[in-house]
């Protein structure tokens, strides 16, 4: 069964119910089991089924079919995102037990640690480095896969703290990389997992073709140019 609470809390309280209340129905029709048809990659195939439906039917059959397949679509965001913001939390844990650096004897305060980790999910897309502006960092556990994103992004990040004031960028990117050669070299005392989402994979590839772009159109031109005869 799906994870009920959770789910309301991500749609918000005003439409949780509704967004369940579809799921178990859903469950009930189709004979679904949502969860483990998710593990299988399956639950693509039930929008498709639901969609499909839909078409055929007319009134309230058809506009319930429509908010099943709403319903169905946002809970499967919802999962996709979870490893993620179970990343997250797990960092700010670590972090708020990290002493600042510009005085040892002291802890960061939570304002401090949020900051750093909101900069981290979302806010690289200020920084003007096109190959990462729509990546959140903690789909990334791979401590060389965030290396590169450490090397492009940091200078730019350094000049916008200096501009507004703080230091979120440069404590988020410092700490995550620390954080990720702990667990790395099992430091943390703690094997943590998490996959990156399809979409920010496909995002990091479609990035690296457009920067190479001159040098990938020498090499593979050929397969274009191949598929337009």
């Amino acid at each position: 069964m799906f994870d009920r609470d959770g789910f309301k809390k991500y749609v918000g309280t005003n439409s949780g119910s509704s967004y369940v209340n579809g799921l178990d129905n859903i469950e009930k029709f189709y004979g679904a089991d949502i969860d483990a048809d998710l593990q299988k990659n399956k639950c693509v195939h039930l929008l498709v089924r639901i969609d499909s439906d839909k078409k055929k039917m007319t009134g309230n059959d058809r506009h319930n079919r429509q908010n099943w397949f709403s319903h169905l679509k946002k809970y499967i965001e919802y999962k996709r995102k979870q490893p993620a913001e179970e990343q997250k939390l797990r960092f700010i844990s670590w972090m708020k037990k990290q002493p600042q650096r510009d005085d040892p004897t002291k802890l960061y305060s939570d304002t401090v640690v949020n900051a750093a980790a909101s900069k981290l999910q979302s806010g690289l897309r200020t920084l003007g480095v096109s190959e990462y502006q729509d990546i959140n960092c903690f789909t990334i556990t791979d401590i060389n896969v965030f290396e590169k994103l450490y090397q492009a992004c940091y200078e730019a990040a350094t000049v916008s703290d200096r501009e507004l004031g703080y230091k979120a960028f440069r404590n988020g990117l410092d700490f995550y990389k620390q954080f990720l050669a702990e667990i790395s070299s099992n430091a943390v005392g703690e094997k943590y997992t998490v996959s990156a989402s399809v979409v920010d994979k496909i995002r990091l590839v479609i990035s690296h073709y457009k920067r190479n772009f001159e040098t990938v159109n020498k090499q593979e031109r050929y397969k274009w140019e191949a598929i337009g005869w």
